[in-house]
């Protein structure tokens, strides 16, 4: 015998007194709907890689130039801006670095105390080419001082010397963090 006055409790029983099986399409249906809504705005809201770099390397490219206005061309420490180890000496009493790449072309390979003729080197921001092996006084037994690394943008020129030969005129001085990601994996141009 049943007992007539049993009531059910719809919380307990959930839906398997339904019969009609509404409720498992409505569930499908539903989960199928919000799957496609989440993977919409996904695919418009996010920004290319190449263009986040893009935008990072500008920042910090045009960051860097404003910072790097007091910045002294030669160093005796390493510090967190892009620097070269190069020869340093004195011109008329005022210290002078070699900005050539290959920093073994500074120095007279017979005379390791005299500048090789041809060599550039900085004084105050001018550039002199060497024409006179004594031109150069107290040169450093070897690259000890730090000289400022001017790139551009993309991270194609890099150069101690920002006037060069041939003139590059949208060069400047960069932190190590920012020609990082200027360069984004390639090799650097600086060996």
């Amino acid at each position: 015998m049943t007992d007539a006055t049993e009531v059910r409790d719809p919380i307990q029983d959930g839906a398997e007194g339904v019969t009609s099986g509404a409720a498992r399409p409505q569930t499908a249906r539903r989960r199928l709907m919000l799957g496609a809504a989440a993977a919409l705005p996904s695919v418009f809201t996010l920004t290319s890689g190449a263009q986040t770099a893009a935008t990072s390397n500008a920042r910090c490219w045009e960051n860097d130039f404003r910072n790097s206005r007091a910045m002294p061309a030669v160093t005796m420490d390493h510090d967190e801006w892009l620097r070269k180890e190069v020869y340093y000496g004195r011109i008329n009493g005022v210290v002078a670095y070699c900005t050539m790449g290959n920093q073994a072309d500074c120095i007279d390979p017979t005379n390791p105390a005299k500048p090789a003729l041809g060599s550039i080197w900085m004084v105050d921001g001018d550039r002199i080419t060497v024409s006179d092996p004594n031109m150069v006084k107290q040169i450093s037994a070897g690259p000890q001082a730090y000289a400022l690394v001017y790139v551009d943008r993309q991270g194609t020129i890099a150069t101690l010397d920002p006037r060069g030969s041939t003139g590059h005129f949208d060069v400047q001085p960069v932190k190590e963090a920012c020609w990082t990601s200027i360069l984004g994996g390639r090799p650097s141009l600086l060996g």
